[in-house]
């Protein structure tokens, strides 16, 4: 499955990974076995949408032609519930953001930037928010 895919879907539809039923080690990337051992297996299991920020900044100067008028916008590295780090961007003001903060999907956008035409950004918000 590629990013674009599995970034598409959280909005969307439920998304999948694999997790090892012997060690519980998570795979984000499909695999044909886990990486701690051939013998062990592998079972798919529901994406939430849902997690907590585990890091995060705030960009005040507009790096490519995308941020400018954009700024400032926060990225957040986001831990899902089930133990995937995923770089995305926070929806709301940067004063809202903190370590733990509990957030879910919002939205993925389709990036407008020449050198990423069909990238897909993740968009989180605080789970405290209403859906629109």
């Amino acid at each position: 499955m590629n990013d674009a895919i599995a970034l598409s879907a959280l909005v969307t539809e439920p998304v999948h990974l694999q997790i090892c039923t012997t060690c519980g080690a998570v795979h984000a990337a499909a695999r044909l076995r886990c990486a701690a051992g051939a013998d062990h297996q592998l079972a798919r299991v529901e994406l939430s949408g849902r997690g907590t920020v585990y890091s995060w900044t705030v960009t005040h100067v507009p790096m490519n032609t995308w941020a400018k008028g954009r700024t400032p916008y926060v990225t957040v590295l986001v831990e899902l519930d089930e133990g995937v780090r995923l770089m995305a961007h926070l929806d709301g003001e940067a004063e809202s953001v903190n370590f733990g903060v509990p957030v879910r999907v919002s939205r993925v956008i389709e990036g407008q930037e020449p050198f990423l035409p069909n990238a897909l950004v993740a968009r989180f918000v605080p789970t405290d928010v209403e859906e629109s």
